[in-house]
């Protein structure tokens, strides 16, 4: 005779696995959001420029930086197909005086540089191997406050996935508890 106990048992552990899948659901769309939020945070005050550049060509962006809103500014160089000693890149303040210049050694490169003054900081990148598509960017270093956004977006997101997992473990482990009675 079937116990009307396991029916109630099996019906709460199946409302309360909707429950969870809710839950886990809500706190995925929540990371995912916080995430892009915090991304498109972070990359707002950039200037990109993205072109495929040829062997003794460059690539040039120019922005307005002000010390007033924030006395650091970074630079990004990402170059797809990357070669050694082929990719170089130059920063030049207001005045065209030359602040930086190094040679990419690695597909993607990050400076953090001093704002002195106000004006248009121009990042200059030149290209002397094969043609290669190059990402440049170049603004203010976003604030603490954008780069938490950012990561705590990561880490509910991945508190979301743990759930998920957490939810898969269960039911298999319910699924073998049905198996043996």
């Amino acid at each position: 005779m079937p116990s009307f106990n396991y029916r109630i048992t099996t019906a709460e552990s199946m409302q309360k696995s909707g429950i969870f899948l809710v839950i886990v659901g809500g706190i995925i769309v929540l990371g995912i959001a916080l995430s892009f939020y915090g991304s498109q945070m972070i990359t707002e005050g950039f200037i990109q420029n993205t072109a495929k550049v040829g062997s003794g060509n460059s690539l040039d962006v120019e922005s307005f930086l002000d010390p007033v809103i924030e006395d650091t500014g970074v630079y990004v160089v990402q170059v797809m197909n990357f070669q050694e000693n082929a990719v170089s890149v130059s920063l030049f303040d207001p005045f065209g005086a030359i602040i930086d210049s190094s040679t990419i050694e690695k597909e993607s490169y990050e400076k953090q540089f001093e704002i002195q003054t106000q004006g248009n900081y121009r990042l200059s990148v030149e290209n002397s191997g094969s043609e290669t598509e190059i990402i440049i960017a170049i603004g203010h270093l976003p604030s603490s406050d954008k780069l938490v956004i950012g990561y705590t977006g990561f880490y509910i997101l991945i508190v979301g996935l743990i759930g998920i997992v957490i939810m898969g473990l269960v039911a298999i482990k319910n699924k073998r508890k049905k198996r043996i009675s």
